[in-house]
């Protein structure tokens, strides 16, 4: 499942995380004094941290001669697409610790140019190496303010962890810079103010409630309506400043007003990061795609020091990373970015991720494209080839997906409009939106797009969106229109 819900979209995402929640939303068969283990035993050999977490900080230029540096992808940023990508990275070396000084402001251009060896962009419908781009370090010395809303589970199930995320929780907020603001939020059957949003570090500490209880906040848990008031909390953010959620829980929800798709809607609409921290055995397909699909990150931890590791990480990979910026190839599909960095003496680095340029059913149910026929015929023009081949890839990254291919018309025929009293004239071009619609379906079909997730309508001229006194309004007027059917 993991492998699948690295290729998904954020609509697919969606799909998965309502799929999930109908499985999550019965009450818990756990016992309610579930706790992390008192060691850094994991229990769960096979479990992995999704990349290598932050130990420090070392300068490039203070690595021994010929060391490697292992370079990750952190997120993808695609909000700008076509115009430009932004791929957000960290660099290690074998200790764990982030290097740096790889880039500008550190190190010029030309000298970066000579690390950054290669960074290509692939489609289904193309493979390019981009010729120009640019890399930027942030780091503590850039000034960069966060709103952080620590949204905390204490729910039935979380009883036997609470000192553990109490003493994490304090830990997370004496990282924080002058600039950043906090706030904490602690839900169980219902959500709670702990810390109102602000900056100022005694004031944080001085609310932080450490006298805790979790049967004062209900046996239920209600993780979406908690993560809903953190988004809403941090809507008060100054414009332009980063806000994340990070979401501490076991990935229960009994008693939620909202569902995940609220919290994602919610989140992209708002700009939040939602970065989730599971507790031992959660619910990990809520938890990851909750992160992924907002820009965030998912992290498991199953003792008290893995859980400092865990937000240590999150603070560290909120100050450094480097962000790497070009203007991508279109195609409105799944794009793979590749970085490469090399390293003198060593074999290069390469690393790599995915992000989605493709149409977003969450946005709309029904979506119209310009796809060109042949005057007064159903064959498609070759120009429709790419908007085509674009259309078949979101439905095979999108498996569940169905869709109502529907054709229409202007009001011409024999070169002239016809009244609606024209019986063969509204024939014609009834029978020409039928054709139309089918040949859509059938190009779609022939790129290896099952039959039974279309349906082909025609609804001739009966159906204009402008008027079709002039050409351009005629021209908007001989369209075709998906319907979404099922998601």
């Amino acid at each position: 499942m993991k492998d699948l819900a690295a290729k998904l979209s954020p609509f697919s995402a969606i799909v998965l995380v309502a799929t999930c929640l109908v499985i999550g939303s019965c009450s818990s068969s756990r016992e309610s004094s579930f706790g992390l283990l008192q060691g850094d035993e994991r229990v769960d050999e096979n479990s992995e941290q999704p990349t290598t977490i932050i130990k420090g900080v070392v300068p490039f230029d203070s690595l021994p001669v010929n060391s490697a540096v292992d370079l990750q992808v952190w997120r993808l940023e695609s909000d700008a697409y076509p115009d430009s990508i932004h791929a957000f990275v960290r660099a290690f070396d074998s200790a764990g610790r982030f290097v740096s000084h790889l880039a500008s402001p550190y190190r010029n251009e030309q000298d970066a140019k000579q690390l950054w060896t290669r960074v290509a962009d692939f489609s289904r419908r193309e493979n390019r190496v981009l010729d120009e781009f640019v890399v930027r370090e942030f780091g503590d010395k850039d000034s960069i303010g966060y709103s952080i809303a620590m949204v905390l589970d204490h729910g039935g199930s979380m009883g036997g962890t609470l000192q553990v995320l109490q003493n994490s929780t304090e830990m997370f907020v004496r990282l924080k810079k002058a600039q950043d603001q906090i706030g904490v939020i602690k839900f169980g059957t219902e959500s709670r103010v702990d810390v109102a949003m602000q900056t100022s570090l005694s004031g944080i500490l001085s609310e932080l409630d450490s006298e805790e209880d979790v049967s004062t906040y209900g046996l239920y848990t209600a993780l979406y309506d908690g993560a809903m008031n953190g988004i809403n909390m941090l809507k008060s953010a100054k414009e332009g400043m980063p806000r994340v959620l990070v979401l501490f829980t076991d990935g229960e929800d009994n008693a939620s007003e909202s569902t995940a798709e609220d919290v994602y809607a919610a989140a992209q609409a708002a700009g939040v990061r939602i970065y989730c921290v599971g507790f031992g055995y959660t619910n990990d397909d809520i938890l990851s795609q909750l992160s992924e699909y907002t820009g965030g990150r998912f992290y498991k931890a199953y003792s008290p020091q893995e859980l400092k590791h865990v937000f240590t990480d999150i603070y560290f990979g909120l100050r450094h990373f480097y962000k790497v910026s070009y203007a991508p190839p279109t195609f409105d599909g799944l794009h793979q970015v590749e970085l490469t960095l090399t390293v003198p003496g060593v074999a290069p680095s390469l690393t790599s991720g995915e992000y989605d340029a493709g149409f977003s059913p969450l946005d709309t149910a029904t979506f119209a494209r310009s796809i060109e026929f042949e005057y007064a015929s159903a064959v498609i023009k070759e120009s429709s080839a790419l908007l085509l081949d674009e259309i078949a890839d979101a439905l095979l990254r999108h498996p569940r997906l169905k869709l109502a291919v529907w054709g229409h018309t202007d009001n011409f025929y024999q070169g002239g409009p016809i009244a609606i009293e024209n019986t063969a004239g509204v024939q014609f071009n009834q029978k020409l939106s039928e054709e139309r619609a089918q040949a859509v379906v059938d190009a779609l079909v022939s790129r290896k797009v099952d039959p039974a997730r279309l349906q082909a309508r025609g609804f001739g001229m009966m159906q204009p969106v402008a008027t079709n006194k002039t050409e351009s309004g005629r021209a908007q007027n001989r369209r075709t229109e998906f319907k979404i059917i099922r998601k």
